[in-house]
Protein backbone atom coordinates (compact mmCIF):
# COMPACT_ATOMS: atom_id res chain seq x y z
CA UNK A 1 0.00 0.00 0.00
CA UNK A 2 1.47 3.38 -0.98
CA UNK A 3 2.00 6.19 1.51
CA UNK A 4 -0.40 8.37 -0.47
CA UNK A 5 -3.21 5.84 -0.26
CA UNK A 6 -2.53 5.45 3.47
CA UNK A 7 -2.71 9.25 3.93
CA UNK A 8 -5.98 9.40 2.01
CA UNK A 9 -7.41 6.49 4.01
CA UNK A 10 -6.34 8.13 7.26
CA UNK A 11 -8.11 11.32 6.18
CA UNK A 12 -11.31 9.44 5.36
CA UNK A 13 -11.17 7.56 8.68
CA UNK A 14 -10.63 10.81 10.57
CA UNK A 15 -13.62 12.42 8.87
CA UNK A 16 -15.77 9.37 9.69
CA UNK A 17 -14.47 9.30 13.25
CA UNK A 18 -15.12 13.02 13.63
CA UNK A 19 -18.70 12.67 12.50
CA UNK A 20 -19.23 9.71 14.86
CA UNK A 21 -17.60 11.61 17.72
CA UNK A 22 -19.76 14.65 17.08
CA UNK A 23 -22.95 12.57 17.00
CA UNK A 24 -22.01 10.84 20.27
CA UNK A 25 -20.64 13.81 22.22
CA UNK A 26 -23.15 16.47 21.21
CA UNK A 27 -25.86 14.58 23.03
CA UNK A 28 -24.34 15.89 26.23
CA UNK A 29 -24.92 19.66 26.23
CA UNK A 30 -22.26 20.65 28.82
CA UNK A 31 -19.48 19.22 26.70
CA UNK A 32 -20.64 20.50 23.32
CA UNK A 33 -18.15 23.38 23.20
CA UNK A 34 -15.18 21.08 23.73
CA UNK A 35 -16.58 18.58 21.24
CA UNK A 36 -16.91 21.31 18.61
CA UNK A 37 -13.30 22.37 19.14
CA UNK A 38 -12.06 18.81 18.67
CA UNK A 39 -14.27 18.43 15.62
CA UNK A 40 -12.73 21.49 14.01
CA UNK A 41 -9.16 20.41 14.75
CA UNK A 42 -9.59 16.83 13.57
CA UNK A 43 -11.46 17.94 10.42
CA UNK A 44 -8.71 20.40 9.56
CA UNK A 45 -6.06 17.72 9.98
CA UNK A 46 -8.07 15.24 7.90
CA UNK A 47 -8.46 17.85 5.15
CA UNK A 48 -4.71 18.43 5.15
CA UNK A 49 -3.97 14.72 4.79
CA UNK A 50 -6.47 14.28 1.95
CA UNK A 51 -5.21 17.41 0.18
CA UNK A 52 -1.62 16.15 0.29
CA UNK A 53 -2.54 12.81 -1.20
CA UNK A 54 -4.87 14.28 -3.84
CA UNK A 55 -2.26 16.82 -4.94
CA UNK A 56 0.22 13.96 -5.34
CA UNK A 57 -2.24 12.02 -7.49
CA UNK A 58 -3.00 15.06 -9.65
CA UNK A 59 0.73 15.54 -10.18
CA UNK A 60 1.14 11.88 -11.12
CA UNK A 61 -1.76 12.12 -13.60
CA UNK A 62 -0.09 15.15 -15.14
CA UNK A 63 3.05 13.11 -15.82
CA UNK A 64 1.21 10.34 -17.62
CA UNK A 65 1.68 10.25 -21.40
CA UNK A 66 -2.04 10.66 -22.11
CA UNK A 67 -2.24 14.05 -20.43
CA UNK A 68 1.25 15.44 -20.81
CA UNK A 69 2.09 18.17 -23.27
CA UNK A 70 2.20 21.90 -23.60
CA UNK A 71 -1.58 22.37 -23.61
CA UNK A 72 -2.49 19.84 -20.94
CA UNK A 73 -5.43 20.89 -18.78
CA UNK A 74 -3.86 19.25 -15.76
CA UNK A 75 -0.62 21.07 -16.51
CA UNK A 76 -2.42 24.42 -16.55
CA UNK A 77 -4.22 23.45 -13.34
CA UNK A 78 -0.92 22.58 -11.65
CA UNK A 79 0.68 25.81 -12.89
CA UNK A 80 -2.22 27.85 -11.53
CA UNK A 81 -1.97 26.15 -8.13
CA UNK A 82 1.80 26.65 -8.00
CA UNK A 83 1.40 30.23 -9.22
CA UNK A 84 3.75 29.95 -12.18
CA UNK A 85 3.38 30.50 -15.91
CA UNK A 86 2.09 27.73 -18.12
CA UNK A 87 4.96 26.12 -20.01
CA UNK A 88 3.81 27.40 -23.40
CA UNK A 89 2.84 30.85 -22.10
CA UNK A 90 -0.39 32.68 -21.29
CA UNK A 91 -3.36 32.78 -23.65
CA UNK A 92 -3.14 35.97 -25.73
CA UNK A 93 -6.79 36.73 -25.04
CA UNK A 94 -6.23 36.65 -21.26
CA UNK A 95 -3.17 38.90 -21.58
CA UNK A 96 -5.10 41.25 -23.86
CA UNK A 97 -7.97 41.56 -21.38
CA UNK A 98 -5.55 42.43 -18.60
CA UNK A 99 -3.88 45.03 -20.84
CA UNK A 100 -7.29 46.57 -21.55
CA UNK A 101 -8.10 46.68 -17.82
CA UNK A 102 -4.78 48.38 -17.10
CA UNK A 103 -5.46 50.90 -19.88
CA UNK A 104 -8.90 51.68 -18.44
CA UNK A 105 -7.46 51.95 -14.93
CA UNK A 106 -4.90 54.56 -16.01
CA UNK A 107 -7.22 56.46 -18.38
CA UNK A 108 -7.53 59.44 -15.99
CA UNK A 109 -3.74 59.73 -15.58
CA UNK A 110 -2.54 62.72 -17.67
CA UNK A 111 0.81 61.00 -18.40
CA UNK A 112 -0.82 57.81 -19.68
CA UNK A 113 -0.97 57.24 -23.43
CA UNK A 114 -4.18 55.41 -24.24
CA UNK A 115 -4.23 52.17 -26.13
CA UNK A 116 -6.04 53.81 -29.07
CA UNK A 117 -3.31 56.47 -29.34
CA UNK A 118 -0.60 53.83 -29.15
CA UNK A 119 -2.31 51.86 -31.93
CA UNK A 120 -2.35 54.97 -34.11
CA UNK A 121 1.37 55.55 -33.48
CA UNK A 122 2.11 51.96 -34.49
CA UNK A 123 -0.07 52.10 -37.62
CA UNK A 124 1.51 55.35 -38.86
CA UNK A 125 5.04 54.01 -38.39
CA UNK A 126 6.02 56.47 -35.63
CA UNK A 127 6.87 53.42 -33.54
CA UNK A 128 8.37 50.26 -35.03
CA UNK A 129 5.80 47.46 -35.50
CA UNK A 130 7.98 44.89 -33.75
CA UNK A 131 8.52 47.08 -30.68
CA UNK A 132 7.20 45.86 -27.35
CA UNK A 133 4.82 48.85 -27.27
CA UNK A 134 3.17 47.83 -30.55
CA UNK A 135 3.07 44.15 -29.63
CA UNK A 136 1.29 44.83 -26.33
CA UNK A 137 -0.99 47.42 -27.95
CA UNK A 138 -2.28 45.06 -30.61
CA UNK A 139 -2.66 42.15 -28.18
CA UNK A 140 -4.98 44.43 -26.20
CA UNK A 141 -6.77 45.67 -29.34
CA UNK A 142 -7.33 42.09 -30.54
CA UNK A 143 -8.91 41.22 -27.17
CA UNK A 144 -11.42 44.01 -27.88
CA UNK A 145 -12.02 42.70 -31.41
CA UNK A 146 -10.30 45.71 -32.97
CA UNK A 147 -7.47 45.95 -35.53
CA UNK A 148 -7.61 42.21 -36.17
CA UNK A 149 -5.70 42.58 -39.43
CA UNK A 150 -2.76 44.33 -37.79
CA UNK A 151 -0.07 43.32 -35.31
CA UNK A 152 0.69 40.19 -33.34
CA UNK A 153 -1.56 37.16 -33.95
CA UNK A 154 -0.02 34.59 -31.60
CA UNK A 155 -2.42 32.60 -29.47
CA UNK A 156 0.10 32.22 -26.62
CA UNK A 157 2.35 34.91 -25.14
CA UNK A 158 5.60 33.65 -23.52
CA UNK A 159 6.01 34.30 -19.81
CA UNK A 160 9.15 36.39 -20.29
CA UNK A 161 7.26 38.72 -22.61
CA UNK A 162 4.41 39.06 -20.10
CA UNK A 163 7.02 39.94 -17.45
CA UNK A 164 8.34 42.64 -19.80
CA UNK A 165 4.80 44.03 -20.18
CA UNK A 166 4.68 44.20 -16.39
CA UNK A 167 8.10 45.87 -16.21
CA UNK A 168 6.98 48.53 -18.71
CA UNK A 169 3.80 49.25 -16.75
CA UNK A 170 1.42 48.00 -19.44
CA UNK A 171 0.11 45.41 -16.98
CA UNK A 172 -0.62 46.08 -13.32
CA UNK A 173 2.29 44.67 -11.30
CA UNK A 174 -0.09 43.33 -8.66
CA UNK A 175 -2.14 41.42 -11.25
CA UNK A 176 -2.16 37.64 -11.22
CA UNK A 177 -0.43 37.52 -14.60
CA UNK A 178 2.47 39.65 -13.40
CA UNK A 179 2.83 37.75 -10.15
CA UNK A 180 2.95 34.43 -11.99
CA UNK A 181 5.34 35.77 -14.65
CA UNK A 182 7.67 37.23 -12.01
CA UNK A 183 7.57 34.06 -9.92
CA UNK A 184 8.53 32.01 -12.99
CA UNK A 185 11.27 34.45 -14.00
CA UNK A 186 12.73 34.45 -10.47
CA UNK A 187 12.65 30.65 -10.33
CA UNK A 188 14.51 30.46 -13.64
CA UNK A 189 17.10 32.95 -12.44
CA UNK A 190 17.65 30.96 -9.23
CA UNK A 191 18.08 27.69 -11.10
CA UNK A 192 20.06 29.22 -13.94
CA UNK A 193 17.68 27.84 -16.58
Amino acid sequence: MSIWLMLFSAGVLLVGGTLGYAAFRWRRAPKIYRAMNWTVLVSAFAGLLMTLSLSHWVEMLDRSPSTSGEGSTLGHFRDAIEGVCPTAGFAADAVGKQLVLADEHHASDPNWISNATQAELCRTGSVEDSSLLCVETFIARHALGLDLGVGDHRSLIPCEEVAEFCDNGALEKDSTLCKRAYRTRNARLRTGA
